[in-house]
């Protein structure tokens, strides 16, 4: 299983409801069930990084999505910039 595979699910039955998205909405009440999130990727055993956004279900205004690791969100494209920052740093060899 890759690391993109983790991010997919069975395709979803609410047309609003990302293909990434993981979130058990049947069981959601109120503005909980406009979070779509993606299955956590460890970043340590205790910090998760997760894609999440928010939509709207009256007016379809949708927020993200965003990169969530641990409290802190990232836009994608930092999300993107950390990782290339560590990419870079894991390719330093003595």
């Amino acid at each position: 299983m890759t690391q993109h595979d983790v991010l997919r699910r069975p395709p979803a039955t609410d047309p609003a409801c990302p293909d990434w998205c993981v979130t058990d909405h049947e069981a959601c009440d109120g503005e909980e069930n406009w979070i779509h999130q993606s299955a956590p990727i460890f970043v340590t055993p205790d910090i998760t990084a997760r894609l999440c956004m928010s939509v709207d279900p009256d007016t379809g205004a949708v927020d993200g999505p965003q990169v969530l690791i641990g409290d802190i969100e990232y836009s994608p494209d930092a999300a993107l910039q950390l990782a290339a920052a560590l990419m870079q740093l894991a390719a330093i060899r003595p």
